[in-house]
Protein backbone atom coordinates (compact mmCIF):
# COMPACT_ATOMS: atom_id res chain seq x y z
CA UNK A 1 0.00 0.00 0.00
CA UNK A 2 1.50 3.49 -1.05
CA UNK A 3 1.44 6.58 0.75
CA UNK A 4 -1.03 8.16 -1.00
CA UNK A 5 -3.46 5.09 -1.07
CA UNK A 6 -3.26 5.67 2.73
CA UNK A 7 -3.92 9.50 2.31
CA UNK A 8 -6.35 8.60 0.26
CA UNK A 9 -8.78 6.45 2.14
CA UNK A 10 -11.96 7.92 2.95
CA UNK A 11 -12.72 7.00 6.55
CA UNK A 12 -14.78 4.15 6.97
CA UNK A 13 -15.01 0.25 7.28
CA UNK A 14 -11.90 -0.15 5.26
CA UNK A 15 -10.01 2.24 6.85
CA UNK A 16 -11.12 0.85 10.29
CA UNK A 17 -10.23 -2.54 9.62
CA UNK A 18 -6.70 -2.19 8.73
CA UNK A 19 -6.34 -0.19 11.66
CA UNK A 20 -7.73 -3.55 13.89
CA UNK A 21 -5.65 -5.59 11.63
CA UNK A 22 -2.13 -3.93 11.53
CA UNK A 23 -2.34 -1.98 14.38
CA UNK A 24 -4.11 -2.98 17.27
CA UNK A 25 -3.07 -6.73 15.85
CA UNK A 26 -6.71 -7.81 15.90
CA UNK A 27 -8.43 -10.77 14.11
CA UNK A 28 -11.68 -10.32 12.59
CA UNK A 29 -13.99 -13.39 13.70
CA UNK A 30 -17.07 -13.49 11.07
CA UNK A 31 -20.56 -14.76 12.93
CA UNK A 32 -22.29 -14.96 9.96
CA UNK A 33 -23.97 -17.98 9.46
CA UNK A 34 -23.66 -18.83 13.41
CA UNK A 35 -25.63 -17.93 16.15
CA UNK A 36 -22.73 -15.10 17.77
CA UNK A 37 -21.77 -11.73 16.52
CA UNK A 38 -18.97 -10.63 14.53
CA UNK A 39 -16.03 -8.89 16.21
CA UNK A 40 -12.66 -7.94 16.33
CA UNK A 41 -10.46 -10.25 18.97
CA UNK A 42 -7.14 -9.60 20.29
CA UNK A 43 -4.60 -12.06 21.35
CA UNK A 44 -5.33 -11.95 24.80
CA UNK A 45 -8.97 -12.40 24.60
CA UNK A 46 -10.23 -9.46 24.49
CA UNK A 47 -13.03 -8.42 21.73
CA UNK A 48 -14.53 -5.41 20.11
CA UNK A 49 -18.04 -5.65 18.20
CA UNK A 50 -18.16 -1.90 16.98
CA UNK A 51 -14.49 -0.92 16.40
CA UNK A 52 -14.64 2.21 14.31
CA UNK A 53 -11.46 4.33 14.99
CA UNK A 54 -12.10 6.21 11.32
CA UNK A 55 -14.77 8.16 12.73
CA UNK A 56 -15.15 7.88 16.69
CA UNK A 57 -12.39 9.67 18.21
CA UNK A 58 -12.69 7.94 21.53
CA UNK A 59 -11.41 4.55 18.99
CA UNK A 60 -9.36 6.18 17.97
CA UNK A 61 -7.67 7.27 21.12
CA UNK A 62 -7.29 3.25 21.42
CA UNK A 63 -5.02 3.48 18.23
CA UNK A 64 -2.97 6.03 19.75
CA UNK A 65 -2.76 4.01 22.85
CA UNK A 66 -1.76 1.26 20.70
CA UNK A 67 0.79 3.11 19.27
CA UNK A 68 2.43 4.10 22.35
CA UNK A 69 2.61 0.64 24.14
CA UNK A 70 4.91 -0.17 21.89
CA UNK A 71 7.80 2.15 23.47
CA UNK A 72 10.43 0.06 24.97
CA UNK A 73 9.05 -3.17 22.66
CA UNK A 74 10.59 -4.74 19.81
CA UNK A 75 8.12 -2.87 17.75
CA UNK A 76 9.66 0.26 19.30
CA UNK A 77 12.50 -0.85 16.79
CA UNK A 78 11.33 -3.10 13.96
CA UNK A 79 13.44 -3.13 10.64
CA UNK A 80 15.37 -0.13 11.07
CA UNK A 81 12.52 1.83 11.41
CA UNK A 82 10.78 3.52 15.24
CA UNK A 83 6.79 2.41 14.46
CA UNK A 84 6.32 5.16 17.69
CA UNK A 85 8.52 8.01 16.29
CA UNK A 86 7.12 7.16 12.79
CA UNK A 87 3.44 8.11 14.50
CA UNK A 88 4.39 11.39 15.63
CA UNK A 89 6.16 12.52 12.39
CA UNK A 90 3.30 11.71 10.20
CA UNK A 91 0.73 12.88 12.95
CA UNK A 92 2.89 16.27 12.55
CA UNK A 93 2.52 16.24 8.67
CA UNK A 94 -0.67 16.14 9.13
CA UNK A 95 -1.26 18.46 11.83
CA UNK A 96 -2.39 21.52 9.19
CA UNK A 97 -5.15 18.73 8.06
CA UNK A 98 -6.84 18.82 11.82
CA UNK A 99 -6.13 22.91 12.41
CA UNK A 100 -8.21 23.79 9.38
CA UNK A 101 -11.01 21.13 9.72
CA UNK A 102 -11.37 21.44 13.97
CA UNK A 103 -13.44 18.40 13.67
CA UNK A 104 -12.98 15.15 15.74
CA UNK A 105 -14.40 12.99 12.51
CA UNK A 106 -11.78 14.48 11.05
CA UNK A 107 -8.97 13.97 13.97
CA UNK A 108 -10.03 10.62 13.86
CA UNK A 109 -9.63 9.78 10.52
CA UNK A 110 -5.98 11.45 10.71
CA UNK A 111 -5.15 9.35 13.51
CA UNK A 112 -5.74 6.30 11.92
CA UNK A 113 -3.46 7.49 8.63
CA UNK A 114 -0.97 8.24 10.90
CA UNK A 115 -1.05 5.07 12.50
CA UNK A 116 -1.19 3.31 8.91
CA UNK A 117 1.40 5.16 7.81
CA UNK A 118 3.80 4.23 10.50
CA UNK A 119 3.80 0.35 10.19
CA UNK A 120 3.30 0.17 7.02
CA UNK A 121 6.14 0.05 4.29
CA UNK A 122 5.00 2.48 1.59
CA UNK A 123 8.01 1.90 0.10
CA UNK A 124 8.80 5.26 -0.44
CA UNK A 125 11.29 7.61 2.00
CA UNK A 126 9.10 9.58 3.94
CA UNK A 127 12.21 12.11 5.05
Amino acid sequence: MTRDEIMNMEAGRKLDALAAERVMEWTWVDGRGTAGPSYWEGASGEFMVDFQPSTDIAAAWQVLEKIHSWVGTDKDDLKGKNWVNAFHYELLRLEWYMAITKTAEAAAAIICRAALLAVTDTGEDDD
